[in-house]
């Protein structure tokens, strides 16, 4: 019971630190961890048998399977063939029914995030500053936390992880430290060396809201509004008192009313435009705060000042039929909310490029599955703006 206690709480606390079902049963596998049958290789689906199990809660279901034959005792698994009978409180947890309810939440996210691509649906807290904020450029799936080794640990596609190379035969590991010492130079970047680069963009967003003079059209079209209506009614009283005659009637405010009709229009898409720059200012207040809360330059990676500045990373490059697995590309945040928008559309405004110089390692397989072994001097990093001045 102890042992089974202590393992189970590895995999709670392993599914809460953001490591999938794959990646927990390749590190047990490496671990040496005994399956209940004794086996040593771990198995995703064993992984989430033991989380998805409500017996670790104190309850109990019966009936997963039923004799099909008495005299051979074969069993098979019930599909609905048979009554299931549930027992709440049947014996004495393992853990509370709280955790097991808030891991299954985790798992039934993960699982829909899996299945819509990759794409998130939704956010959750994890104790990895990556997990859950990098995307690969190249299937748009989520890029996940690999380790091997004791200490080794690097980042990769999702889908390169969870069912082989061939699923997404572009991407390649990123060390975790290169990724760290990116950001490092990002935040050095902005609030430091290059800070005017920040500011240029600033301008350029404020240029583009007061070119558009959306308020003094609004108010344009409204007056127009007021001029056709009064027009409407002068012809319909001309009407009434037989000033003009029926038909003459009928053709006149045929033509005024889709003169309104047009200015109707004009009058919801300029709304519309207003409304689009006072986001877009708002997410610029805050994108000017995110940078003065972070007012102190970092010579080591600091988790708080990622999530408050980086809304996203996409990692690869596909441009120009271009592919590139060792470009970092950093969307900065300016409304502090994830958003589930493509990643091709949330690269809006490139601030900065620059290659940041670190070495590492990286193996590449050539055509005849033989693998060697490569140094890499630094990698390309991109600085992103998620705000769109095409407003119109």
């Amino acid at each position: 019971m102890r042992k089974k206690r202590r393992l189970l709480n590895t995999y709670i606390i392993d599914i809460f630190k953001g490591i999938g079902a794959t990646q927990i049963a390749k590190e047990l596998t490496e671990s040496n961890f005994c399956t209940k049958s004794g086996n040593t290789v771990w198995h995703e689906s064993t992984v989430r048998g033991i989380l998805r199990n409500v017996k670790y809660k104190g309850d109990v279901l019966l009936g997963n399977t039923y004799t099909v034959d008495p005299i051979s005792h074969k069993r098979k698994a019930n599909m609905g063939e048979q009554d299931k009978y549930y027992i709440e409180g049947h014996h004495e947890p393992i853990i509370s029914e709280e955790i097991w309810n808030r891991v299954q939440d985790i798992m039934n996210l993960r699982s829909k995030t899996y299945r819509d691509a990759g794409i998130k649906e939704g956010y959750f807290n994890t104790k990895y500053a990556f997990s859950n904020s990098m995307e690969c450029a190249f299937c748009g799936r989520v890029v996940s936390r690999k380790k091997w080794g004791k200490e080794k640990v690097g980042w990769q596609c999702m889908a390169a992880i969870k069912k082989g190379k061939r699923e997404c035969i572009n991407s390649k590991v990123i060390p975790q430290n290169v990724i760290e010492e990116a950001f490092i130079e990002v935040h050095r970047m902005l609030l430091a060396n290059n800070q005017e680069i920040v500011n240029d963009f600033f301008t350029k967003v404020e240029k583009a809201i007061k070119k558009n003079n959306t308020f003094e059209t609004i108010v344009a079209l409204k007056e127009k509004e007021k001029s056709l209506q009064s027009q409407i009614k002068k012809l319909l009283d001309m009407s009434l008192n037989e000033v003009i005659t029926e038909e003459e009637y009928t053709k006149k405010r045929e033509e005024l009313d889709k003169k309104l009709s047009e200015v109707n229009k004009k009058i919801t898409k300029n709304v519309g435009i207003s409304k689009t720059e006072e986001r877009i200012h708002d997410r610029v207040s805050n994108m000017k705060q995110n940078l003065r809360s972070q007012s102190n330059i970092i010579d080591y990676f600091d988790e708080d000042a990622y999530k408050c500045l980086v809304k996203k990373v996409i990692v690869g490059e596909t441009e120009n039929e271009s592919i590139n697995p060792y470009v970092l590309n950093f969307i900065l945040n300016s409304d502090n909310i994830k958003t589930n928008m493509e990643h091709s559309e949330e690269l809006k405004i490139q601030l900065t490029e620059f290659d940041c110089p670190i070495n590492y390692f990286v193996f590449n397989t050539d055509e005849n599955n033989n693998r060697t072994k490569e140094i890499r001097h630094s990698i390309k990093v991109r600085v992103f703006s998620d705000i769109d001045l095409n407003i119109t």
